[in-house]
């Protein structure tokens, strides 16, 4: 078959035009009345609940984010609309990133890799972000499985599904077939359609306040505490809304003090829980500065990943002070001490110890938070029995761990003990058969 050149170019033409042609469309039509979006949220504001992410919306405006594919190329828009929520708080904005799966234990284990464990993992847990994407709501998880909840029309080809709404009822929607950091500004576009312009005169802040706001006191004051922890830098004399709020909630603090809040809010009551939360935040500032010398230095091999791996030896105890830097002052007074607390290490081994594996060991600092409920102490069981079952070592690094969990008494919740307890009866009565 002999073709000219001309007749391969529209051949061409025609295969390329043919693929273009075809476009994906997923979620309802602007006007639709919401229906309920019911989700899991693992450990955020809703933490072991299941609840309507549309009816949290109700009426303000807002957006859902659908996730088809976790990948790579999604965290930009992921965080670029929690980045807006935050920055839009004040403005009634309400958003939920929904992730869409047919496999809840596989997607759930997915979420929480990009949320952090319950404790906040190591990234920003002290600030209220979460995961590795710094989010201040993270994902949650769909109770409808792969295809979403009905009424929305979601289409599972797609990337991501992102419907706005505003009084009750969609205002579009967008389908992100390939995503990345260029879609940002389509994305500020879009939210700041249905947010609608900032009131400049105080009648108008009030009557935004009235309709969007909390009305609780309390609750709107913690709303605009955390607005202006993250975002009131950016508004250089405050964000034309705080006069209108502060009218119900008091003077409110200044960005650098209303951080201090946030954090003095989250630390833990209990000394063992925050002595833990120290050393998780010394660890993370570590990886911090080590990353930030080694931009200065040009080292463009150096990776995560290699962060990772120091992190890795400093919590199984590998990483140790070079003798030949330390003077020989210093290493008797460790002889010392080494030689007071020898009794001590052989009860500690006694008794079990903590796991040198860095998952096991991140598993049981979640495990030991006594603000656990029953739900959440669950699932980080299921996640250990999970982790141990991979190889004999895990399995006897699990056990150590609960035996030195259960040696003292100032570890975990009384759930968390007893679940502990039932893990180390069933490998007893596994051993007598």
């Amino acid at each position: 078959m002999n073709l000219s050149a001309g007749g391969i170019a529209l051949i061409l033409l025609g295969l390329v035009s043919g693929t273009r042609s075809e476009s994906i469309v997923s979620g309802p039509k602007p006007g639709t009345p919401l229906t309920p979006v019911m989700v899991y949220d693992g450990l955020g504001a809703f933490a072991g609940r299941e609840f309507d992410a549309a009816r949290e919306i109700g009426g303000n405006p807002g957006a859902l984010l659908f996730v088809h594919s976790m990948t790579r190329n999604t965290y930009h828009v992921i965080r670029g609309l929690d980045q807006l929520a935050g920055r839009n708080a004040l403005m009634g904005f309400k958003s939920f990133t929904v992730y869409l799966s047919e496999d809840r234990t596989s997607a759930e284990n997915q979420i929480r890799l990009r949320n952090g464990l319950a404790t906040g993992g190591y990234k920003f847990s002290v600030t209220g972000k979460f995961g590795a994407l710094k989010l201040e709501n993270p994902i949650m998880l769909s109770l409808d499985g792969v295809d979403g909840p009905g009424n929305y029309a979601l289409n599972r080809r797609a990337v991501l599904t992102l419907v706005t709404m505003r009084d009750g009822k969609v205002h579009g929607t967008h389908t992100f077939t390939d995503t990345g950091e260029y879609d940002l500004p389509l994305l500020e576009k879009l939210v700041s359609e249905v947010v609608g312009p900032i009131p400049q005169e105080l009648p108008e802040q009030r009557k935004l306040r009235e309709a969007r706001l909390p009305k609780e006191k309390d609750r709107l004051r913690k709303l605009a505490v955390q607005f202006q922890a993250f975002w009131g830098r950016e508004f250089r004399r405050g964000h034309p809304m705080l006069p209108a709020v502060e009218e119900i909630t008091g003077p409110l603090p200044a960005p650098d003090a209303a951080l201090a809040e946030v954090v003095e809010g989250r630390l833990p009551e209990d000394a063992i829980e925050l002595k833990a939360m120290a050393l998780r935040q010394a660890e993370e500032l570590f990886h911090l500065q080590t990353r930030l010398n080694a931009a200065k230095a040009g080292q463009l091999r150096y990776t995560t990943m290699k962060t990772v791996q120091i992190r890795q030896r400093m919590q199984s105890g590998r990483m140790t002070p070079n003798p030949a830097k330390n003077t020989s002052g210093r290493n008797d007074q460790a002889k010392r001490t080494s030689n007071r607390s020898a009794p001590e290490v052989k009860t500690a081994k006694q008794a079990g110890k903590p796991p040198a594996d860095p998952q096991l060991n991140q598993f049981m600092r979640a495990f030991i938070r006594q603000t656990n409920t029953p739900a959440v102490n669950l699932e980080i069981l299921r996640e250990i029995r999970k982790r141990s079952r991979e190889s004999a070592e895990l399995k006897e690094e699990s056990i150590a761990m609960f035996q030195f969990l259960l040696a003292g008494d100032r570890y975990g919740n009384a759930d968390a003990r007893r679940l502990a307890s039932e893990f180390l009866a069933g490998q007893t009565e596994s051993k007598a058969q």
